[in-house]
């Protein structure tokens, strides 16, 4: 068999690859790529053959090739490469799915010939079933323990109860596109939120952002002065925002009760729901409507939602979240004719542009290669 003289280069010891042959599988060869009789140098062995020595170039029985050095890289850089790549694709694919069940609430709303209450307490007692079990299988030791989060746990859940009626009311007081627009500008309020709460400062890009985005909320309002009904819909919007603010604040500052204070709010509201309802009964086919709409837009978005921001940066969550901005008001108006107005279109590009202008140095970040 030719022999072929071995590689110069030198390395770590710990650094070799496997042959890239068909067929070669878990029984790959692994060459060395340091020098022969290098100091701390390891043998690196073939499953299928006989050892092999630092520097030599014996082929592999199995795949008949001979490893060289341009076909190796580092062990750790490989075996690290395909696992992040798999996790930011779920990531993106979960906060995508996340994004477009929540666009659906407006669907279902407008579906529902049902008071504000009474569906505010139908969806809550689905979406609630759904946050339990899912808290149930991440805390197998028990449920009860997940869900004692304390007095300061139980006041958070005010904010998150607040958050899902207003969300309900304002999509039976104004249109999917106003309150979408107006949900746009969350990263905004949430940095208030953060600020005022925990004191940090806002970087000067976010906050000119913010500025913009405030000016395209205000177009919206412009056009709205005339319709009390509109205008008390954007209101409510963005005490909506104010809510889910202080939920995403709670979330990063107490990460393991964040999911139980979650779920004690939209019980809460639940129950505030069914009070405040003149009539909660509902029929068959409203049921039908009503348990996809808690079980989707309040557990398994959340879900998908919290879980795929695990796995990405949060630049690309923010961006990826805007889908919710084109995609509610799109499926109310192929669903239901519902044309956003002039001010709404202008008003939602204003708050769009705001949060790509934010994101851009991030995302410049994204795509550059590795």
């Amino acid at each position: 068999m030719p022999r072929a003289s071995p590689s110069r280069a030198s390395c770590a010891p710990s650094r070799t690859t496997r042959s890239s042959a068909p067929g070669h599988g878990a029984s790959a060869c692994r060459a060395a790529t340091c020098e022969p009789g290098r100091r701390g140098c390891r043998r690196h062995t073939c499953p299928q053959a006989a050892p092999l020595r630092c520097g030599s170039d014996r082929r592999c029985p199995i795949a008949g090739k001979r490893a060289t050095l341009e076909a190796t890289v580092p062990t750790s850089a490989q075996d690290r490469a395909n696992p992040m790549k798999d996790q930011r694709a779920a990531g993106i694919v979960m906060v995508l799915a996340a994004g477009f069940i929540y666009s659906t609430a407006g669907l279902f709303t407008h579906a529902l010939p049902l008071e504000a209450w009474t569906i505010l307490a139908w969806r809550a007692v689905f979406g609630t079933g759904f946050m339990m079990a899912w808290m149930a299988a991440e805390n197998p030791r028990g449920l009860g323990r997940a869900l004692a989060i304390g007095w300061g746990g139980l006041a958070l859940a005010l904010p998150t109860a607040l958050c899902g009626a207003c969300y309900i009311f304002a999509l039976k007081l104004t249109t999917v596109a106003d309150v979408t627009v107006v949900y746009a500008t969350l990263p905004f309020v949430t940095a208030a939120v953060s600020w005022a709460w925990t004191g940090d400062v806002p970087e000067r890009r976010l906050v000119v952002a913010s500025l913009a985005a405030l000016c395209g909320v205000g177009t919206m309002v412009a056009g709205g002065l005339g319709d009390g009904t509109r205008l008390a819909g954007m209101a409510l919007a963005l005490a909506m925002n104010a809510g889910m603010a202080v939920i995403l604040v709670n979330a990063r500052r107490n990460a393991r009760t964040s999911n139980a204070v979650y779920t004690l709010g939209t019980a809460l509201s639940g129950v505030v729901g069914f009070a405040m309802a003149r009539d909660p009964g509902v029929t068959g086919a409203q049921l039908a409507l009503l348990v996809p709409f808690g079980f989707l837009t309040i557990g398994l978005a959340m879900a998908l939602y919290m879980a795929g921001a695990r796995r990405i940066p949060p630049a690309e969550v923010g961006l990826i979240s805007m889908l919710d901005v084109a995609s509610g008001p799109a499926l109310v108006w192929l669903a239901f004719g519902e044309r956003p107005g002039g001010p709404t279109l202008v008003g939602g590009a204003l708050v769009v542009a705001a949060l790509l202008w934010h994101l851009g140095p991030d995302l410049k970040l994204l795509a550059r290669p590795a």
